[in-house]
Order: C-alpha cells, then structure tokens, then sequence
C-alpha cells in the first residue's frame, strides 16, 4: 500500500488537529448514479453518447432498463459474452422491448434477470439510449480493496466493536488514485472511524466549546495509531481510535467512537486506557460525534 502514496512527504503538524479534535478526509461533491456532480451529468452523458456515435441526445431524461432474460456465451479466457433482453421506460416515454449486448471479464459480476439499471433516454427519439452498467472493477484494484476493508474491520475489533460495525463495500469501483488518497488519510490519522462515523474537525472542536453539550465518558476500548512522527506536534504525542461509553447529565448513555491525541506521555498516562473516565464534548446536531473537553482535564505538566 505504500507504493500508491508515491513520493509525498508529510509535513509536520499533519496531524496536529487531532490534538483538539479530529480532521476528516475532504468530502467528495454530491453524485448522481453515474458518478457524476449533478450539475455535469446531462453533459457528460450527452458526450459519451456523441463520441460512441457521433449522434447527440437532444432531450436526454433519466430512465430505467429492466433485464428480463439473460443468454450467456463464455470464452476460453473465461469472459463472459451477455445478450440482454429488457424493458427501456423513461418518465413520459413509452415502454419498449429492447436487447443489448455487454462483455464481462471473468470474475466479475454481471446483472441478472430482475435487475433494474439505470438508464439516459433521448425524449425526442427513444430508440437512441444509454444504460448505466456497473463499473467493472479490476482485480489489483479489488484486492487492495479487500485488504482495505480488512484492515478496517480488524481495526473495529481492536476497540471490542462487531465486524458487523464496519461499513459495507458500496458504490463504484475506485480508481488506483481514489484508493491513494483513502491510504494517504489513513496513514496520517485523517480516516473515517472504523464503524464510518466521522470524528470532528478542528474548526468542529473550537466550535463544540462552545455549543457541545458536556457529558463524561468511558473509554471501552483503545487503538494507538502508527503515525508518522514527523507529522505529531511533539515526539510524546500519539494518536489512538477510541471505543466510548458516554453518560449525558441527566443520566442516559450511549455507546459511539472518537479519535483523540494525547500530546505527552503524562496526558496518556492520565487518560489513554481503556477504563479511563474523560470529559467530552457532544455535537448538538449528531450525539455520535464527541470530542474531548480540553478546559476539563487536568494539567499535563
């Protein structure tokens, strides 16, 4: 996995925000079912159909096609040739009985009889169209996959989490530059948690002094991270998922995760176990998310 981080080098103070609070990865712009931000869909679409066929969609709409029957040839290599027969319907077109041809490379998943796929429709002359398939993902690229989320449900029960906690794989396929991003946050302690929920920011911290509801936790469970020590404030400081038991004051309690750093090894020492009872700070819009309560704890010096 280090190969895909190439040549970057991480500066120090990378990960200093999590000393506060947490950073989280840059979030991707809303997309539709095509991958595409919402705003550049009707064009994208528009332009694939004219580079396949040198023909334009004048009036594109979103529709569905609708396998019905399957007729399955396989090559010596093992790849798959399907001939799809299907219903093409679009909101205010006509249905249509269609057939279209798709090849697979072998061992990958195909769509079957039942499956609905999405679909662009040209209004103004149905029979020209264009059906979203899924992507077909390469082999290296599901295997670093696979160990990626692997290692996220390793990381769940390093903190006494079910298996069953970790996120699904869902989605497109990523590219060998989407997964280089997702291990270079990872590497700097910049991920999600490894049940999904995000920890908060820096900005989000600052703000929850003032807005996060106190409350008091127990740490159930703890994860050290290795992080480039480059990239800590100071050589003492770590960096650690934690497993939290939190007890709002008027006495009702709920299980979540948080990333904290400790700056020393005396803070650790008071705080960084499992077992230990922490100050915390809750955001108002999303209980799941905390952070601690850097006025409440005690001298570190």
């Amino acid at each position: 996995m280090t190969a895909l981080i190439g040549g970057h080098r991480g500066r120090a103070g990378d990960v200093a925000q999590h000393f506060v609070g947490v950073r989280v990865g840059r979030r991707s712009p809303p997309v539709n079912h095509w991958g595409i931000a919402p705003n550049h869909g009707k064009i994208v679409i528009m332009s694939l159909w004219r580079n396949l066929t040198g023909q334009t969609l004048r009036d594109p709409v979103e529709g569905t096609f609708s396998v019905t029957d399957t007729t399955v040839t396989v090559d010596n290599d093992g790849a798959r040739h399907v001939r799809y027969s299907g219903v093409l319907s679009g909101d205010g077109i006509p249905a249509a009985a269609v057939q279209v041809s798709r090849t697979f490379r072998p061992g990958v998943d195909s769509p079957s009889e039942g499956d609905k796929l999405l679909a662009t429709i040209d209004r103004a002359r149905p029979s020209r169209y264009v059906i979203a398939w899924p992507a077909q993902e390469d082999r290296a690229i599901k295997a670093i996959r696979d160990k990626m989320h692997a290692e996220q449900v390793a990381a769940a029960v390093r903190l006494g989490l079910a298996p069953s906690m970790v996120p699904a794989q869902t989605g497109p396929a990523p590219s060998f530059r989407d997964l280089a991003n997702e291990e270079l946050e990872r590497r700097y302690g910049r991920h999600p948690l490894p049940d999904g929920n995000r920890p908060v920011t820096l900005a989000e911290a600052e703000q929850l002094r003032v807005t996060g509801q106190r409350a008091t936790a127990t740490i159930t469970g703890i994860d050290y991270l290795s992080v480039p020590a480059k990239a800590l404030p100071n050589p003492e400081a770590t960096l650690a998922n934690v497993a939290l038991r939190v007890r709002r004051p008027d006495g009702t309690e709920y299980a979540t995760t948080a990333r904290f750093g400790f700056r020393s090894a005396v803070r650790r020492t008071q705080i960084g176990f499992a077992g230990a009872q922490v100050p915390v700070r809750i955001d108002p819009n999303d209980p799941a998310r905390v952070c601690l309560d850097a006025a409440a704890l005690p001298p570190d010096s």
